[in-house]
């Protein structure tokens, strides 16, 4: 294990900004379990930054073996001071870990496939929390893909990725500009008060299902069947997050 270069600091500070994400095409993962959880479906960062200090002592002798692992495999692993991974990390509470990984291209061909699919919208959903939740539950309930709308939080933010808890690895995003980008025959399913209740829905094996911010909602444009999930009137609303993964539950028939 080397100690962290210049070069690989300067890197991995510029990916913290959607700017240098979308200039180097990488992003940054932080925290042992979700680099784990790459490693456990195929996924191996390009570069692995530990700061032995600042990982929880139960979990240091588990890192390293996992480091040494990813060594042997031509990871470059690098150790870093604490001051430098601070400088690095995207939260107070870092665990001593974060690695690089390359954006993978989009896969368009999923929007045009034939056959059964399940597409989670995010429709102007800003917060990175809720978006990262909502790409677990995708992963989770088994959708094709997550789609992201202009206004919609980076999928790559380190916040979404953190909260994704591994989705990043396994369920494929595309940024899409609207309504427009689905295929005719996805029947489009919208997650807004007033709607029908969720549970008694018929969903079709081609299926979109389309969530907004709180305070807005999804946009206009998106199809007049609209879902909702019954509740009690003791809070305004679930979150986003929460809402698409009781509404995902429902499509693939796992809640009644």
């Amino acid at each position: 294990m080397q100690p962290l270069s210049h070069a690989k600091h300067k890197l991995l500070r510029a990916l913290l900004t959607r700017k240098g994400r979308a200039e180097h095409g990488r992003f940054v993962g932080e925290g042992p379990r979700l680099v784990a959880e790459g490693v456990r479906h195929g996924v191996l960062p390009e570069v692995l930054v530990v700061c032995v200090d600042r990982v929880p002592p139960g979990q240091r002798a588990e890192v390293l073996a996992l480091a040494g692992r990813l060594e042997t495999v031509g990871v470059a692993v690098a150790a870093a001071e604490p001051s430098a991974f601070i400088d690095l990390s995207d939260t107070e509470s870092g665990q001593g870990v974060l690695a690089s990984y390359r954006i993978p291209a989009p896969r368009l061909e999923l929007l045009t496939a034939p056959g059964p699919c399940t597409f989670a919208v995010l429709d102007g959903l800003q917060d990175p929390g809720n978006a990262g939740t909502a790409w677990r539950a995708a992963a989770a309930f088994g959708a094709t893909a997550l789609l992201v709308t202009p206004g919609t939080v980076d999928p790559f933010n380190p916040k979404v990725v953190r909260a994704s808890m591994g989705a990043v690895f396994t369920v494929p995003v595309l940024a899409i500009p609207g309504p427009e980008s689905l295929p005719l025959d996805v029947s489009v399913y919208v997650l807004r008060r007033g709607g029908a209740p969720v549970f008694g829905a018929r969903f079709s094996d081609r299926t979109a299902m389309v969530v907004g911010g709180e305070a807005r909602g999804p946009g206009s444009g998106w199809g007049d069947a609209t879902i909702a999930i019954p509740q009690t009137d003791a809070v305004e609303s679930l979150n986003a997050g929460v809402a698409l993964s009781i509404a995902l539950a429902a499509r693939f028939g796992l809640a009644r």
